[in-house]
This record gives structure tokens, C-alpha cells and sequence, in this order.
């Protein structure tokens, strides 16, 4: 948690400072996804050294496919849409184009999108680490990793009926 307390704190500097940039809000993103990155490697490698079991290795390396297909269509969406490098941008928009219900399962992100969010699946993950779950916690990895790169390939599709969010529509400082 110690690094989503810096995460978010870098950023409210910037902002308190009046020095946002589009430089730093892509180098926020990137470091946001390495963590992602560096988890689904060292959980696959973990789990094979651990298990002695390829089923995980190939797990891991699958979500990792996923994962880094998924980061680039987003850069892609954000890049064409002139935006900054948020992520932020990319949930709105997966969640509006879902309320427009023109895509594949769009009830997910209207009802489901907290389970994305990085303090539900790491309790998620620690609460199935506890009693030793490593199966279910590296399927659940795979699908959550499908159904972002499935989301994010549609977002590419469909951007230009998508286009920007609103952003009165939202609540920026989610509680």
C-alpha cells in the first residue's frame, strides 16, 4: 500500500505546485504498470519454482500477454485520442462505452469495474493467499487480464462513437 500512498502523492504535488505535465502523467502510467508486469512474471516463476508445475508458468506468461497487448491499445486509444497519459481517461470511457450498451458484455463495466481496482484485487488476492488458493488466485489473474485486453480492443474500435468522457458525469474524487 506504501505504494499507492506514493503513487497518488506525486501527482498532488505536481498539481499543488501548478507543474502537471503530459510527460508526467505517461511516466506515472508506466511505473503504475511495471508493478503489474513485474507481478505477473514473478508470480509465474514463483509458482513454478514452487509447484514445479509449467500449468502456472503458462498462466502467467498468458495474463502477461494479455497485460502488455492491453497497455498498448490503451496507449493507442489515449495517443489518438490527443490525451494525457492517464488511465484514468481509458476507465472512463470503457464505462461510458458500456452505459451505451453496444458492446460485448456491457453490463462489466457498468456493475463490475471495482473489481479492477488495484486495493480490491490485492485484498481479493491476499484473502485466497491465506488459505493457500494459488490456482484460483492465477485463473482469476488470466481472466481479469482477458477481459481488459477484450475491453480495451473495443475501446479501440469504437473510440470515435466513444469520444472524450464527460467529466461532470463523474465523481473525480471517488470516496
Amino acid at each position: 500500500q506504501g505504494a499507492s500512498i506514493l503513487d497518488g502523492c506525486d501527482g498532488e504535488v505536481a498539481k499543488l505546485k501548478n507543474k502537471k505535465t503530459k510527460i508526467g502523467a505517461w511516466l506515472d502510467t508506466l511505473s503504475d504498470n511495471i508493478i503489474y508486469v513485474f507481478f505477473l512474471l514473478c508470480m509465474g516463476i514463483g509458482f513454478y519454482e514452487w509447484q514445479s508445475q509449467k500449468f502456472y508458468l503458462y498462466l502467467s506468461m498468458s495474463s502477461l500477454v494479455f497485460l502488455i497487448s492491453s497497455l498498448g491499445f490503451m496507449y493507442f486509444y489515449l495517443k489518438d485520442q490527443k490525451e494525457e497519459g492517464s488511465l484514468v481517461w481509458v476507465e472512463r470511457s470503457i464505462n461510458q462505452l458500456g452505459k451505451s450498451r453496444r458492446i460485448f458484455l456491457s453490463f462489466i463495466p457498468r456493475h463490475l469495474s471495482f473489481v479492477a481496482k488495484r486495493d480490491f484485487f490485492a485484498l481479493a488476492f491476499f484473502i485466497l493467499a491465506l488459505f493457500e488458493m494459488w490456482f484460483p488466485i492465477s485463473v482469476c489473474v488470466l481472466i481479469g487480464s482477458a477481459f481488459v485486453f477484450i475491453y480495451s480492443v473495443l475501446l479501440v474500435i469504437h473510440r470515435n462513437k466513444v469520444g472524450k468522457p464527460n467529466w461532470m458525469s463523474y465523481n473525480v474524487n471517488p470516496a
